[in-house]
């Protein structure tokens, strides 16, 4: 077994040791691979009552590991007041709303300070434009595109204001999920948690939306294991009828195959049990997800594949996410194929709306 997931396994308590000790240099490349799939602070229960002594690493590899989980601890912190506070300016102005993601689903971990934060990501019920025109009042506000806006309301913590939670390039497809999500929106808003101070999904609704976010996370810019974890945890609050409804959901949005995929990699890295998958995992589908997330990295930033280069103009980066699309469409023809409409009709929708 990869060393990584063997500490992976360590950490959760399903093993108790490497099957030999690790050299310094196999420590380190542990290492920098949960520096990359944003696992530091979980894996770092690996060094508490866990591993053996004599397999620890050096001392300046221990206290690389010791230091990640302080910063991310601190960082989860900054982030659970920042929600909050997100949360509270928009009911006070009105807005039904809830926390998406990162500090929502934090919540599902056995030590929710030890999931590593992102960004703030809300969604709000409303007009798109009376909400852009509520937060260009106050804020600056960047990037606004179909889904969501970037908007800096803190000077260190990112913020996305989410339109819906997410999407399709498939328009049939889209509207499907968009119905979905208008459907079941205000049961989120309402799912108030007093001890966090703001809304956040149900775990029902996660089932979907998180393998949504994953999915569209591999086809944009690359997925890394953290959301892979996050569904991990998201599966473990379920019963049998929520994670079949979740399935066929999945299914009516055609993400059979991608669900498939994910249930291998919850099974082959994080040891998930076959009664809470969504769905029998799809072996060579999934070996290619694993693959990928491996390669890429949190969002993909480690990914040379796909690199942005300096200066990189509207056609060049056009080129370049068509070029990374084209790797996925024998996986998921039904969505991929729709990338170049998807992109044209983003292009003139920003224009005539003077987005840009």
């Amino acid at each position: 077994m990869n060393a990584f997931f063997e500490l992976i396994a360590i950490a959760q308590g399903r093993r108790d040791s490497f099957p030999e000790p690790l050299s310094e240099e196999r420590w380190k490349e542990v290492t920098l691979t949960a520096f990359k799939q944003s696992l530091g602070g979980v894996l770092a229960e690996a060094f508490y009552d866990r591993l053996p002594a004599e397999q620890f690493p050096s001392h300046q590899v221990f206290m690389a590991w010791m230091c990640m989980q302080k910063q991310v601890a601190l960082d989860n912190h900054i982030l659970d007041e920042r929600s909050a506070e997100v949360y509270r300016i928009f009911r006070e102005a009105g807005f039904d709303c809830c926390i998406l993601k990162g500090q929502a689903v934090a919540r599902f971990y056995p030590k929710p300070e030890e999931r590593q934060s992102g960004d703030v990501d809300i969604w709000v019920d409303g007009d798109r434009d009376k909400i852009l025109a509520f937060l260009r009042e106050r804020w600056e506000v960047e990037n606004v595109v179909y889904h969501h806006a970037e908007v800096r309301m803190f000077e260190k913590t990112e913020v996305e204001v989410h339109f819906m939670p997410s999407w399709m390039y498939n328009p049939r497809i889209n509207r499907r999920l968009q119905k979905w999500f208008e459907d079941r929106k205000a049961a989120q808003f309402a799912n108030m948690l007093e001890e966090s101070g703001f809304a956040a999904p149900t775990a029902e609704f996660d089932a979907v939306f998180s393998m949504v976010h994953v999915y569209r996370h591999l086809l944009e810019e690359g997925v890394g294991l953290r959301q892979v974890m996050d569904y991990y945890y998201i599966l473990h609050q379920l019963d049998e009828a929520a994670r079949k409804e979740a399935f066929d959901t999945l299914c009516s949005l055609r993400m059979r195959r991608f669900a498939g995929a994910l249930m291998y990699v919850e099974e082959e890295v994080f040891g998930l049990e076959r009664a809470l998958m969504a769905c029998p995992s799809d072996e060579k589908a999934g070996k290619f997800l694993l693959e990928e997330i491996m390669t890429a990295g949190n969002f993909g930033q480690f990914d040379p594949r796909y690199a942005r280069t300096a200066g990189e103009g509207r056609l060049k980066r056009f080129l370049r996410k068509m070029w990374r699309q084209m790797h996925f469409v024998a996986q998921y023809p039904s969505e991929v194929l729709w990338f170049p409409g998807y992109r044209l009709w983003q292009f003139i929708w920003r224009k005539i709306k003077k987005y840009d």
